[in-house]
């Protein structure tokens, strides 16, 4: 039987924790559908989430986030509506007109990871750890 040192077990959680990211990027890329996934189509235009309709880009990213809301969040809950600004939306972060950030850790959520989220082409930053 082999001794394993804890230097082992870091350079293994390490490997597992590349493998699940690689073939996360790979599942936003791709564009896989996720089953269960359904689009839920709401325009966000004119509404107190974006009442600059002029701001396309940030219209598309309202859409995809609300599309995809009930997908990620499970059975927690996510203030994102369209009767609120999206820059008050939980976890959302706006800047030049684009849904850069998306920080979830530690919201309790229980659903899956959309492939939609790869339509926030201008996303810098998710973080989704600490949830189920």
């Amino acid at each position: 039987m082999k001794n394993y040192t804890i230097e082992n077990f870091r350079i293994y959680s390490i490997l597992c924790l590349f493998g699940a990211t690689l073939a996360l990027g790979l599942l936003l890329i791709v564009g896989m559908p996720v089953p269960g996934a359904a689009q839920t189509t709401v325009s966000c235009a004119n509404t107190a989430a974006i009442p600059n309709p002029e701001s396309a880009s940030l219209i598309r990213d309202c859409e995809t986030l609300l599309g995809l809301k009930d997908t990620l969040r499970g059975s927690a809950s996510l203030n994102w509506s369209t009767s609120r600004p999206i820059s008050q939306w939980t976890g959302v972060t706006v800047s030049s007109s684009h849904v850069t950030r998306l920080n979830l850790q530690r919201k309790g959520l229980t659903g899956s990871i959309p492939a939609q989220l790869a339509n926030l082409s201008n996303l810098e930053d998710l973080r989704l750890y600490s949830n189920q």
